[in-house]
Order: C-alpha cells, then structure tokens, then sequence
C-alpha cells in the first residue's frame, strides 16, 4: 500500500514536471539581423554584433528553404531571421536561422503605426 502511493505520487510529479515543460515555448521572438561574422572553426556567428553559437544540432535554410550545409563567409552581409535561446551560461546558442531577402527584412524592421 505504501510503495502504490509513493508510485502514484511519482507520477503525478512526472506529469506535472512534463505538462510544465510542453507547455513552455522554447523561443518567442522573431530576431532579424545581418550577419557579421562567420567562425566556422568556432561555430560561431556574429549577428547584429551579438555573438551566438550554434551546433549540427541548429537549423540553418537560404533563401530557397534548403538546408545551409556549408557556413562560409558568403554569408556575411545577407540578411536573416533567427531564433536563438540563451544558455545556462547566458551566451546564445541558435535554435534555427533562414536567409532572407532584401525585401522581407525591410518589411519586418520598419515600424509599426497603428491609425
């Protein structure tokens, strides 16, 4: 009797535990930036002259939607769209980025006035 409540007190709290982390979002906010640096070597990007890392693990598109397989200096100067989550260390660690054209950045960086 007594381990049959501790078994259904476990699973409660590993349900809770579960619902708490589906339910958190993993990135909110739409960032969009130039790239001004690429260190491969690094895994590293300098964006809008904040640095995040990234992995194999990060999802990486061109402007077609194709995967980004070769990180290269091609891409400094373009324009892209990126989520990014910060890390227990507080350095940024990139969750997904798409290159984007001209006119895609221009439309989501200029303001917003509501009549």
């Amino acid at each position: 009797m007594k381990n049959k409540r501790l078994l259904i007190g476990l699973i409660i709290m590993l349900a809770s535990i579960c619902q708490s982390a589906y339910s958190a979002p993993r990135y909110t906010h739409i960032h969009y930036g130039v790239v001004d640096a690429v260190y491969a070597n690094e895994l590293r990007f300098v964006i809008n002259d904040q640095s995040i890392t990234y992995s194999s693990a990060s999802q990486m598109f061109d402007e077609k939607g194709e995967t980004l397989l070769k990180k290269t200096d091609s891409l400094l100067g373009k324009y892209v769209k990126y989520h990014y989550s910060p890390t227990y260390n507080s350095a940024l660690f990139l969750i997904d980025l798409k290159v984007i054209s001209d006119n895609e950045y221009n439309q989501a960086t200029e303001p917003q006035y509501d009549n």
